[in-house]
């Protein structure tokens, strides 16, 4: 299925009034939430893929919504360095005012990424992020330093 992009301008507004009706901590808690409630069958992917499941599930996203990925993986490590995050791309180049991103708009991909991650024994870190749609992720198994 094709991604629709508008969707992605979609959630920046939605992200934009649960912010301003109740606040950043809200909207954390309900990234938290999103990740808890919707996520279990990519968690139990993850737990039985390990590393290299994760890779593979992150790697299919960014090139059906056409973003630009590259990852390296070792035993414990998979390191993802995204290019272009297609959300970014399509809102900076919308003219449609609603789409501009919020100030945390990256935020989520932090949040809901190190629920599923620690549901799924892994750690997520985002280590960089531009604000701009390119920023690199680590993945380790529990236990693991960064």
């Amino acid at each position: 299925m094709a991604p629709i992009k508008e969707w992605f301008g979609a959630y920046n507004v939605i992200f934009r009034w649960f912010e301003k009706n109740y606040g950043k901590e809200a909207l954390t808690e309900y990234w938290r939430f999103l990740a808890e409630s919707c996520f279990q069958e990519t968690i139990e992917r993850f737990k039985e893929g390990g590393l290299n499941e994760i890779d593979s599930y992150f790697r299919e996203i960014f090139e059906t919504d056409g973003g630009e990925y590259t990852s390296s993986l070792s035993e414990n490590l998979l390191l993802c360095e995204i290019k272009k995050c297609p959300d970014h791309d399509f809102m900076k180049g919308s003219d449609n005012p609603c789409f501009k991103p919020i100030e945390d708009y990256c935020r989520h991909h932090d949040i809901i990424n190190s629920v599923i991650a620690q549901k799924a024994g892994f750690s997520f870190c985002m280590s960089e992020c531009s604000g701009e749609g390119q920023c690199r992720w680590m993945f380790k198994r529990q236990g693991r330093d960064f």
